[in-house]
């Protein structure tokens, strides 16, 4: 095992528990919350977008909130389906009251036969970020396979404020978050600036 995988398998555990206190500690309120600032964040966009989410799982922050209020705004909700554990994940509409099947990870999907829509945007589940929009995920590289492989969108984390740590371990095959939504706002990363000392 390399330092940088080391380094994330430490702080999955940290992660873990922390999320673990924060689900406990706010309950529904953070998601509502979340999904308020969401919203608000996403306003300019055209009705009618695809938007990728996830069902959730465990002790993360709900985004079903976010997508009944997303579906109220005139947008496509889309939730990931795992098409094989070496390749991207596949995105497919839902609306509220649709069924669902358990597929890989035990993750609810929509049915076998909804049709796979490209996402206008994906906004994602994660362990832990940093102000870089660094992305602890779980380790079976799903989400990071996803946005190496598919065209260029633009992927924003869901989570609570309290997962931001000081610096999330970033590999070679890793993408930072375009923004992070929690239940405080909205959190852009912040690009490190380079200054040129060189003479002429």
């Amino acid at each position: 095992m390399n330092d940088i995988a080391a380094e994330k398998k430490a702080l999955r555990i940290e992660a873990r528990r922390t999320r673990h206190q924060l689900r406990h500690m706010y309950g529904t309120e953070a998601a509502e919350k979340a999904a308020a600032h969401a919203c608000r964040f996403l306003d300019g966009l055209p009705a009618g977008s695809n938007i990728a989410l996830y069902w959730p799982l465990g002790d993360e922050l709900d985004p079903r909130p976010l997508m009944r209020d997303l579906a109220r705004l005139g947008h496509s909700c889309l939730l990931p389906v795992v098409v094989d554990k070496n390749l991207p994940l596949a995105f497919k509409p839902w609306d509220m009251g649709d069924p669902l099947i358990a597929g890989a990870f035990q993750v609810m999907e929509p049915a076998e036969d909804a049709p796979i829509i490209s996402p206008d945007i994906i906004i994602l589940p994660l362990l832990a970020f940093d102000d870089t929009g660094g992305r602890l995920g779980y380790g079976a590289g799903c989400y990071d396979r996803t946005l190496a492989e598919i065209p260029y969108v633009p992927a924003y984390g869901f989570a609570y404020s309290g997962q931001m740590v000081d610096d999330v371990p970033i590999g070679p095959f890793d993408r930072n978050l375009d923004a992070i939504i929690t239940e405080t706002g909205i959190v852009t990363p912040v690009v490190e600036s380079t200054v040129n000392l060189s003479k002429d």
